[in-house]
């Protein structure tokens, strides 16, 4: 129990070596310092070593300064509650831990005196401002990765468009922090769902200023086109929107849970069934595009409660077929043939655990 699932990562350094780095928040909820446990394991072909635990303080917490919390949500909420993690490596092995509303804690594992340093994320879209006060699971609406290939972080923010009486009363010209001060509270309604906009920001690697963040793409709804080619795709869109897959019926599909790829402009969203919140399907959306790319149906014999679980992970669109003793063997025939991934081109990969 020193450390959950979410707050682990693996680092690779070269030669067979790794290291598995666990953060965990120390405090409670009213802690005025910011102490968390580092939690280090070195192995791989030339060692096996042993858990080694080191306490470290968040000196400096920009996300209170830069992005703070209306004070109804603070109360009863850690400092960081870190929903999954990212790996940026390099010589001194760069991890990031995510809480998806607050921001990234980042440490350089592989140091001798390691430092933790306070990331905030973008600025809360304001129709998102009522989510942190009810505390909705941020996955619903955000997710953030690593693009290597492009020297970047990439972060999503999908705030969903909803009628009915608003949770709480914003002023049209009213800032975050405007908000904040005035410390608004939550008062429960009956909402419809009418659309969603989508926003991606980037941050450039090495990490430096919160100010770096970038505002890269946006995407609403209305403007969602489709390139879809494969008649089993347009009959399951038409499924989903109940009317058609015309541009004006996408606008009834409700979409959640994104997660971006770690390769290309792809964002793969889950679609619910009505006001059900049944999830229905996974639908590829090239987001700078503003094309729908896919769609693939969910098993219908499992029940996704909440948040589905997955792994996104990288694999090869194209593979090589690779010579054995034998001749040359395709990929697929035999266990012992080598599976090497090509170079031309990787994709984000969705897998699903039972």
């Amino acid at each position: 129990m020193r450390f959950n699932d979410s707050e682990v990562a693996i680092v690779s350094h070269g030669d067979g070596e790794y290291a598995v780095a666990a953060l965990a928040f120390a405090g409670t909820f009213l802690s005025v310092n910011k102490d968390f446990h580092l939690h280090l394991y070195h192995g791989g072909k030339q060692q096996q070593g042993e858990w080694v635990s080191k306490l470290l303080t968040l000196e400096d917490q920009l996300r209170d300064k830069l992005v703070p919390l209306p004070k109804a949500a603070a109360e009863y909420r850690f400092y960081q509650e870190t929903r999954k993690t990212i790996v940026i490596g390099g010589e001194r092995g760069t991890v990031g831990w995510v809480d998806l509303w607050r921001g990234i804690i980042f440490c350089d594992v592989l140091d001798d005196h390691p430092v933790l340093r306070d990331m905030p994320l973008p600025l809360p879209a304001s129709g998102n401002w009522d989510r942190l006060l009810k505390q909705t699971d941020p996955n619903y609406i955000r997710d953030v990765t690593v693009s290597l290939c492009r020297d970047s972080i990439k972060y999503i923010e999908l705030e969903i468009v909803e009628t009915g009486e608003t949770h709480t009363t914003v002023q049209p010209t009213e800032s975050y922090q405007e908000w904040v001060r005035r410390k608004p509270r939550y008062t429960s309604s009956v909402v419809l769902r009418r659309g969603w906009k989508a926003t991606i920001w980037t941050m450039p690697i090495p990490v430096a200023s919160w100010e770096h963040w970038r505002r890269d793409c946006h995407l609403n709804v209305k403007d969602l086109g489709i390139n879809v080619r494969d008649p089993s795709h347009l009959k399951l869109l038409s499924k989903l929107s109940g009317c058609g897959h015309s541009k004006a019926a996408l606008r009834s599909v409700a979409m959640v849970f994104p997660t971006i790829s770690m390769d290309d402009d792809h964002v793969y969203f889950f679609s619910i069934a009505g006001s059900t919140d049944k999830l229905e399907a996974v639908v590829t959306v090239d987001v700078r595009n503003k094309k729908i790319q896919g769609v693939a149906e969910l098993d219908v014999r499992k029940y996704y409660f909440g948040m589905p679980t997955y792994i996104a992970s990288e694999m090869s669109t194209y593979l090589k077929k690779v010579t054995t003793g034998t001749g040359e063997v395709a990929h697929g025939q035999t266990e012992s043939a080598a599976v090497e991934p090509s170079e031309a081109h990787l994709s984000t990969a969705l897998q699903f655990i039972n």
